[in-house]
């Protein structure tokens, strides 16, 4: 996935992002609302120092309420274009909250940066990783290395949340698996053999505070008090 030659999201894609996926494929094709799902469950998890993994156009950041004048968030994408168009959102929706970035593959062995020195923090409030691993190029047990680097990024009192789409399943509307063969064969998606108890197991192993629950066709999850 280095040094970042390929993009899956250009400036053109992401223009477009939020009204496609947020109003259109999540309530209706994907089944897990927006509105009702999505954007509440960051806005009960999103800390202090919050740290956000594929973070796509920003939309779920820009859309939240910082209570705390100490509020820090750093950016971690493969691609230069999410970073780049989340950041600007941000400046621009919450110019008091300090923003960091970097490109990083969630993939590879290098550890999540910590937050920024002005947190005084060696780890995050919490971590998301909301439409991430069905994005993920490998096989579904592979991916489980995002669940245990954001593990050691946290703290003990912190909370890794997010939500991925599932692989074939009886999940999937008719459109949503038409859908699903498109993404894939596209290679923005990667997640045919993406398996729910691969997932839950990978969680549980790395957390002893799971929640998970399955809306439409997507996995929704928090998780605390790592292992």
């Amino acid at each position: 996935m280095w040094p970042f030659s390929t993009s899956k999201y250009p400036s053109i894609m992401l223009y477009f992002y939020d009204a496609w996926l947020m109003n259109i494929a999540n309530p209706y094709i994907w089944r897990c609302s927006t509105k009702e799902v999505l954007v509440p469950l960051h806005q009960r998890n999103i800390g202090i120092h919050q740290c956000d993994i594929g973070c796509g156009t920003g939309y779920y950041l820009v859309h939240h309420k910082y209570t705390s004048p100490k509020a820090t968030i750093t950016l971690l994408d493969l691609e230069g274009t999410p970073l780049s168009t989340t950041c600007t959102r941000l400046y621009s929706s919450h110019p008091t909250v300090e923003v960091h970035h970097y490109q990083h593959d969630i993939l590879s062995v290098e550890e999540i940066p910590p937050p920024p020195p002005s947190s005084q923090c060696t780890a995050y409030d919490s971590i998301s990783l909301t439409y991430l691993i069905h994005t993920l190029s490998v096989r579904p047990e592979e991916k489980l290395i995002a669940f245990a680097k954001a593990k050691a990024a946290i703290k003990p009192s912190g909370v890794v949340f997010g939500a991925t789409i599932l692989g074939y399943g009886p999940w999937h509307s008719w459109a949503g698996r038409l859908l699903l063969r498109v993404l894939n064969w596209e290679e923005r998606l990667s997640n045919i053999a993406d398996n729910v108890e691969v997932f839950i197991q990978g969680l549980r192993e790395n957390f002893k505070d799971v929640k998970v629950g399955i809306v439409g066709s997507v996995l929704v999850f928090e998780a605390r008090r790592p292992t």
